[in-house]
């Protein structure tokens, strides 16, 4: 009688205590710190030809129940010194159009992915906005260009270094305990006043590790 009670009492005592593995291994409400480095496609503004780049970078990912908020900050390094062009009105010698050689960017994204499923392998889809900025844009002026119009070529640069462009993303990631090991992708259609006016698919992989909880329950004493 007292070796089935104490059977009865251990039996109880699991089905009434918390899944602790499934916590410790679940992905819902947690705050992500990570990093990842991908390839950066896009088109040649003056050729049309498609070339890459290199980007790295590190993010942070809030997961809700069935949602992500996900956060991102990227350098991008082009492989050679690209070149794109400008309207410039002193450029008289080649009918008003500047050349800009640029070889390094940046890009910071915001995205809202929908998390269906709580597996191990995760699928996630969703959307949000990028600002892309060339930091190094330099506009080719001669020997001989006057302040004028090395200020003018400067300023026709700096108003199209920098641009806010619409994202469309994917991605899967596999997750032990609380890494998990992603791969991303992001199509960002093409637009007018930007060095870079082709679409861009950038395509990432990566890391990320659940640091900290991002819900906090809230206990009443009486």
């Amino acid at each position: 009688m007292r070796k089935r009670s104490l059977v009865l009492g251990t039996l109880a005592l699991v089905a009434t205590a918390p899944p602790l593995f499934g916590q410790a291994d679940a992905w819902q409400r947690k705050w992500y710190w990570g990093a990842q480095a991908g390839v950066y496609s896009y088109s040649n503004p003056l050729t049309g030809g498609r070339k890459f780049a290199y980007t790295a970078g590190g993010h942070w990912m809030i997961t809700g129940k069935r949602s992500a908020l996900y956060f991102a900050f990227d350098q991008i390094i082009f492989l050679d010194s690209a070149r794109s062009a400008v309207i410039d009105p002193t450029a008289t010698a080649t009918g008003g159009v500047r050349l800009v050689d640029f070889s390094r960017g940046r890009r910071i994204q915001a995205t809202i992915f929908a998390v269906p499923t709580d597996t191990k392998i995760q699928v996630m889809l969703g959307g949000g906005f990028a600002i892309h900025q060339i930091t190094n844009g330099t506009p080719e002026v001669g020997t001989t260009a006057t302040l004028q119009e090395i200020t003018s070529a400067n300023d026709a640069v700096a108003q199209v270094d920098t641009k806010a462009f619409v994202v469309f993303a994917g991605g899967v990631q596999y997750r032990v305990g609380r890494w998990a090991v992603f791969a991303n992708y992001n199509f960002v259609p093409s637009a007018r006043d930007f060095l870079l006016t082709s679409e861009q698919h950038v395509l990432t992989a990566g890391v990320r590790y659940a640091l900290t909880s991002s819900h906090e329950d809230v206990t009443t004493e009486r």
